[in-house]
């Protein structure tokens, strides 16, 4: 009969360590445990479980079925636990500040005439400003590190259960491409124009659904994109396309330079939404309040945004 009841957290801490370093040297070393210790450790995990749990391959210990199983149990348990916690957290901290995160994207500019005027409204709000590259503000949010998201909502946040949202506007999707483009001497351009050119994404949005989008668009006007991916963010995927024969596909930015060109592209345009967990509105009511006003906010800026564009 297997003893399951004497698995320990440390048993299977020493476990996930060693499927996320690969060997048993690297994880001993980043917990700072002895390899005899550790090697201890998963040999009375595998007693007990009552299965072999790493098969040895050139070097590294692989997953058996087993093991992965074990090791998808153990995330699932983790992450319940790291949102049961923050849930928590957020419940009984009353009087801590909250987080509202934006995408660096937007650049300073518009989160700078945004949160002055929050700030003016709401003098008694304690709140902090963050921002990260989109990939990582979805996953800051997601796991609720951030309190309130202002967002273009390319991967559908506001459909996740629990979510209170308020949609500030559309935001277009805008071709951009150096000044010395043969496109940049176009009044204007329509997707006929792109046909096979050379067209560049950041690899965070590979197979996401604004390359998803576009890539439909395409086919529905028989032609198609000659696409490639490049390591960073879209910041540094502009400044690649200012120096080359290329373009590629974002929203509106606050600021965009005299190097680049930017035409606005119908038919394909995202809602910008400002979103929150429903648990904290209950928990703290007056936080649709400023949903609702951070909504009004942004929808200003990025009707003026877009006009400046246009």
């Amino acid at each position: 009969m297997n003893d399951y009841a004497d698995i320990s957290f440390r048993h299977l801490q020493y476990f996930a360590a060693i499927v996320e370093n690969g060997t048993l040297g690297k994880a001993a070393e980043i917990l700072h445990v002895s390899q005899s210790g550790m090697s201890q450790r998963i040999v009375q995990l595998e007693e007990m479980i009552g299965l072999p749990l790493f098969e040895r391959k050139k070097q590294r210990l692989v997953l058996t079925p087993a093991g992965k199983e074990l090791y998808n149990s153990f995330n699932s348990v983790m992450m319940l636990m790291t949102t049961s916690l923050r849930e928590a957290h957020l419940k009984f901290d009353r009087n801590r500040a909250l987080t509202i995160g934006f995408s660096s994207y937007q650049g300073s500019e518009i989160t700078r005439v945004i949160v002055s005027d929050f700030r003016k409204t709401f003098s008694e709000f304690d709140f902090t400003i963050e921002l990260h590259q989109r990939t990582r503000l979805v996953e800051e949010f997601i796991q609720q590190h951030i309190d309130i998201v202002g967002i273009t909502d390319f991967e559908g946040l506001r459909f996740m259960p629990g979510i209170f949202w308020k949609e500030a506007g559309r935001v277009p999707i805008g071709c951009y491409f150096g000044v010395d483009s043969p496109l940049a001497r176009k009044t204007s351009i329509g997707w006929a124009d792109l046909d096979d050119v050379p067209c560049v994404f950041p690899e965070h949005q590979r197979g996401g659904k604004l390359v998803h989008d576009i890539e439909q668009k395409m086919r529905q006007i028989g032609a198609h994109l000659n696409i490639s991916y490049h390591s960073g963010d879209i910041i540094t995927v502009r400044s690649f396309v200012e120096n080359n024969d290329v373009i590629t596909f974002a929203g509106i930015p606050d600021q965009i330079p005299e190097t680049i060109c930017v035409k606005m592209l119908p038919d394909i345009d995202y809602p910008y939404i400002v979103a929150c967990y429903r648990h904290l509105i209950d928990d703290h009511p007056k936080i649709a309040v400023y949903v609702d006003k951070l909504r009004d906010l942004i929808s200003t800026e990025l009707s003026s945004y877009r006009r400046e564009a246009d």
